[in-house]
């Protein structure tokens, strides 16, 4: 399905037009990093640590920009590059010898296995010279964002896996976050945002430059990943120190270290028949969507990790980074997730292969896997199901829509639970406009991987129309990188909440059969019973891209 959208593109310049109470508080001006980010240097907006372990430069006091890979290293980047002893970037590779920068300068150096010159951030090349944060290639040159291929040059973004990686758009792969080869600006408080009626425009910079090229996106992506964080779910930490995980029958044990704390949590996997390794689904205490019998079913208890209660700051997440830590449950959430995949990809036993994972939950546990998987790059196929306002709506459409149903959930309405970043997000209340980005910008980060979309058009107070929506612009983002087939949206009305009626469950396998068994499941659909008509002149007034 083809889509080409029509308007103007929208130059992005910070303007001061009164948006909200007062300055957002960008956290901690501590050199050491900021205590927010527990001395991590992590994706926060305001500055890089200078090793990308918490060293100098802190959120507000360095220039600016977004932790390359959200995995402390000694004086290095470990998964912005070449992996130790393979061919690509691996979900533990990267340089040990580095040196690390000053006061929010990125660290340079060479790799573990360079047979050239490291650039930015840069693992090196086997035999070769490295350019702006790529891995490399063994035998030849990496591309933007890439792990790299044996014997070929890599695409964009794609972070390559142990045993080498694909060129091209290839899907995300082995590396949690990947970096961009430009610093995010430090972000402004409310009352320097812009009111931006339509959807803001996810291929315009901050700075007001066009999104064109691989390179352009890579560091659109970043921006938009630290205006998510800063604005609404709150920092999601880099990967912890230790990461590891042990089987016992059925029970994967996940045991995190920071900082000189450690703390534990559990997640039950039910595998197929067979010896594997097998592809798996994540899914938040159970699912509602039909899995095929040759993927393995991972049960994440999400509540241990973070509980939603009224009182912030209750679970392991918390008792780890401390009860005052920013992040809102559904940022600690996918923190988990992303704990667990570490844990996997150190535990062969369980028979899981980490390459090939998927994430999914429903109603307010679909939210939480849209933010998963748009802030762990490692997961192949997305699935939120009956997501809320909280996940696949946009809040401007919603608001737009408010009159449609009592129940209609809007960023006002919504802004004080414990999803979100406590504070900072509430500070949009009555200022919708103003945030600088909506959820078709969520949903774009999971590009070019798989993302499908189930809706229920028989609970439209949940949003339905919003998603409906916000899914169609969204989806320009993988249009944009010439993979639409990649999103799904589809919508049917069914009985009960979190189920999936049969005119579903073909689209569910298909996506599942393409990301996760390599099958060749017809995955372009986008489709509604609910009679919605998108005003695409009224919310997208920029242009679509070709990204080259």
């Amino acid at each position: 399905m083809k889509w080409s959208l029509r308007g103007s593109v929208c130059v992005g310049i910070w303007a001061l037009l009164g948006c909200g109470k007062g300055p957002v508080d960008l956290g901690s001006d501590d050199a050491s990093g900021g205590e927010e980010q527990a001395a991590s240097g992590g994706q926060q907006s305001g500055g890089r640590a200078g090793s990308d372990s918490g060293g100098s430069g802190a959120r507000e006091g360095a220039t600016g920009g977004h932790a390359g890979a959200e995995e402390p290293a000694s004086g290095g980047t470990p998964n912005s590059g070449g992996g130790s002893g393979t061919s690509g970037g691996g979900p533990n590779g990267g340089a040990t010898g580095s040196t690390p920068g000053d006061a929010g300068t990125p660290a340079t150096g060479g790799s573990e296995r360079s047979g050239g010159t490291g650039g930015l951030e840069t693992g090196g090349a086997s035999s070769g010279t490295g350019s702006l944060e790529i891995g490399g290639a063994s035998s030849g040159t990496g591309g933007l964002e890439t792990g790299g291929a044996s014997g070929g040059a890599g695409g964009l973004e794609t972070g390559g896996t142990e045993t080498g990686g694909t060129g091209g758009t290839a899907l995300l792969t082995g590396v949690e976050t990947p970096t961009s080869p430009c610093v995010v600006p430090t972000l402004p408080g409310v009352l320097e945002l812009p009111a931006i009626d339509a959807f803001p425009d996810p291929f315009t910079l901050i700075d007001g430059g066009p999104v064109r090229t691989a390179e352009d996106w890579a560091c659109r992506r970043a921006e938009i990943l630290a205006q998510v964080a800063e604005y609404e779910f709150g920092p999601k930490p880099p990967r912890p120190s230790s990461v590891t995980g042990s089987l016992d029958g059925t029970t994967l044990t996940v045991t995190v270290s920071e900082g000189g704390s450690s703390v534990s949590f559990t997640a039950t996997i039910a595998l197929p028949s067979g010896e594997g390794p097998f592809p798996a689904i994540i899914t938040f205490d159970g699912t509602g969507i039909p899995v095929p019998p040759e993927v393995a079913t991972i049960t994440f208890l999400s509540d241990d990790v973070a509980h939603p209660s009224s009182a912030r700051g209750q679970g392991r997440f918390y008792d780890l980074y401390g009860w005052d830590h920013p992040a809102g449950v559904f940022m600690a959430w996918a923190w988990g997730i992303s704990r667990i995949i570490d844990a996997l990809e150190s535990t062969p036993e369980a028979h899981v292969d980490p390459s090939r994972i998927g994430v999914t939950g429903c109603s307010r546990y679909g939210d939480a896997a849209l933010v998963a998987g748009a802030f762990d790059a490692r997961v192949a196929i997305t699935l939120p199901q009956e997501s809320e306002a909280e996940g696949a709506a946009c809040w401007r459409l919603l608001e737009s829509l408010e009159s449609a149903g009592p129940n209609m959930r809007t960023l006002s309405g919504a802004c004080g639970e414990p999803w979100f970043r406590e504070g900072t997000f509430c500070d949009f209340s009555g200022k919708t406009t103003c945030l600088p980005f909506d959820h078709h910008m969520l949903e774009g980060l999971v590009a070019p991987r798989g993302l499908l979309v189930l809706g229920n058009s028989s609970y439209p107070e949940f949003g339905a129309e919003a998603t409906y929506g916000c899914s169609i612009a969204g989806r320009e983002v993988w249009a944009a990188l010439g993979v639409s087939e990649n999103i799904g949206y589809s919508q049917m009305a069914a009985e009960s909440h979190c189920s999936v009626p049969p005119s579903q469950q073909a689209v569910v396998t298909a996506f599942l059969d393409r990301f996760l068994l390599n099958g060749t499941g017809d995955t372009d659909v986008l489709e509604t019973d609910g009679g919605y008509a998108f005003d695409e002149a009224r919310w997208i007034d920029w242009e679509t891209p070709s990204i080259q």
